[in-house]
């Protein structure tokens, strides 16, 4: 056994949500499919700057206290190993094509679109043609542009 990597974790994991991302889904706003990023409190929210860093996507949210004032996310790693679904903005994500570089939409932070520059975080690329609106098939390979 390598006793060094035996609390590690691999696969989805349970985070807190953090104050912009529990509004979100206090709102009633389905996350699955959402980008997140870690706060330094270690807790999960949406990414505010084009450059953030998202290092998972929500698979679901599994518990919201009856105050409303806390909820559980299951995140999935971004990992090359496995493929995700990514929302593509459904009004400014446009169209794309199997490759298309992804990066976080600006305008709707969570989700993605086509890359039109530099100064965003990659995501990672499509795996099929897609339309706005559209749970995107994604092969995750973050890295800055």
């Amino acid at each position: 056994m390598n006793f060094i990597q035996s609390n590690t974790q691999v696969g989805v994991v349970p985070l807190l949500a953090d104050t912009n991302l529990l509004a979100t889904i206090v709102a009633g706003t389905d996350v699955r499919g959402q980008l997140v990023k870690l706060t330094a409190g270690g807790k999960v929210e949406t990414p505010s700057a084009a450059a953030d860093i998202t290092l998972f996507s929500i698979d679901d949210v599994v518990n919201i206290n009856a105050a409303k004032t806390a909820a559980t996310v299951m995140a999935r790693p971004l990992s090359p190993h496995e493929n995700h679904r990514l929302l593509v903005n459904a009004t400014t994500g446009g169209t794309g094509s199997t490759g298309a570089r992804l990066v976080h939409d600006t305008s709707a932070y969570g989700s993605v679109t086509v890359s039109a520059g530099a100064s965003k975080f990659v995501v990672g690329y499509a795996e099929e043609d897609f339309v706005a609106g559209q749970y995107v098939l994604v092969r995750p390979c973050p890295h800055a542009e």
